[in-house]
């Protein structure tokens, strides 16, 4: 009983430790953005909002180029989505690069980047999800990948697009 419980004040104390956080940002062509460990023996993550201060968006590029490996340390992760929230009320973002390793676009991940033209959706991409690009008035161009199987919910609403080409492997669309 007694070695039960040092064990469970031991794990306390090591996760509790920062270099095990699960959270880490990553500089990439000039860009500093934060991510989020998803699966620690596949190695995975995603792209995330930083919540540890007010407007963090505004420190974002015009130009985004998010790598398909990040390294926390040592630990390389590939990243796998665009997470919630992520490029949030970054109104001045231009333009984003996303790699094709990741398979989601997360809640609100461009939710209101009024500047945003076009943005190409890699083939990996499986899923935008709901009002990922919502609010993205100059949005007129959107290339779809060919492995899209769902689109969510007013993904698109609000966005300048008057044509998209929704390909054969799109199974749910809301």
């Amino acid at each position: 009983r007694q070695m039960k419980k040092q064990l469970i004040i031991l794990l306390l104390v090591l996760l509790s430790l920062p270099g095990l956080a699960s959270d880490f940002k990553y500089t990439y062509q000039g860009q500093t953005l934060p991510y989020e460990v998803l699966d620690e023996a596949a190695r995975t993550c995603q792209t995330t909002y930083d919540w540890s201060f007010d407007d963090a968006n505004k420190y974002i590029g015009a130009n985004v180029v998010i790598p398909s490996v990040v390294k926390d340390g040592e630990v390389e992760y590939t990243v796998v989505k665009i997470g919630d929230n992520t490029f949030r009320y970054a109104t001045h973002l231009l333009s984003v690069e996303i790699p094709n390793t990741v398979q989601a676009i997360g809640t609100y991940a461009f939710d209101y980047c009024s500047h945003l033209e076009n943005i190409i959706i890699p083939e990996s991409v499986k899923v935008i999800e709901r009002y990922a690009f919502s609010g993205c008035e100059a949005l007129k161009s959107i290339t779809l990948g060919n492995s899209i199987e769902e689109i969510d919910q007013a993904a698109f609403s609000g966005c300048a697009v008057s044509v998209i080409n929704l390909p054969a492997s799109l199974k749910k669309l809301e």
